[in-house]
């Protein structure tokens, strides 16, 4: 049991990493990639690696296996590994075909438990959870947040290594990168009517 005098967590020291509150005792978590955060009465698990914080365990072990590249689990049909086992079962179902997330509304299936969750908010709740702080932009997808934050960051992360070009989407660098190839990034009748960039 933990006790708080003071506002200081008794038998609990001060995380070397500035804001991040309190660590536990480095007996139960040597490896310090934990730090326990007390907001109240609610614990919030933090990483030591980035901002991601849980209030669940479980996802914060799941969470700080994204820091390593060990890929413990591996899948018996292409040797691909896998951080998870969740993921490698989720990989195996693309070999077999398997479908087990199915749609209450309309009955279409998928392989993972996101691709219905995505699916859901397209098609039956059109539910956009993921909101812009700066304008009223919402999306479905985090991903698609991200990328509409940098049209307000001017953020282009995604750099030509051919040229100076750089993009905000993955989408726009491919496009850009045939420019280079010579390939007409427009599908157009007449290839006289390309423009290269």
């Amino acid at each position: 049991m933990l006790f708080i005098q003071n506002g200081v967590p008794r038998g609990i020291e001060p995380s070397p990493y500035p804001g991040l509150g309190w660590n536990h005792s480095r007996e139960i978590f040597p490896n310090e990639s934990l730090c326990l955060l007390l907001v109240g009465k609610t614990r919030t698990f933090q990483c030591e690696f980035c901002p991601f914080t849980s209030s669940k365990f479980s996802t914060f072990t799941r969470h700080v296996k994204i820091h390593n590249d060990e890929r413990p689990h591996l899948c018996h049909l292409c040797l691909k590994g896998f951080r998870t086992v969740t993921l490698l079962r989720n990989h195996v179902n693309t070999h077999t075909g398997t479908r087990p997330y199915k749609c209450g509304d309309c009955g279409m299936a998928f392989v993972t438990s996101g691709e219905l969750v995505r699916h859901r908010r397209y098609k039956h709740t059109h539910e956009k959870p993921f909101k812009c702080s700066i304008c009223k932009y919402a999306s479905v997808e985090a991903s698609k947040l991200k990328r509409h934050i940098r049209s307000h960051t001017g953020e282009r992360p995604f750099q030509c290594c051919q040229c100076t070009y750089a993009s905000k989407d993955t989408y726009k660098l491919k496009r850009h990168m045939r420019t280079h190839s010579g390939e007409c990034p427009v599908h157009t009748q007449v290839r006289a009517l390309c423009t290269l960039r």
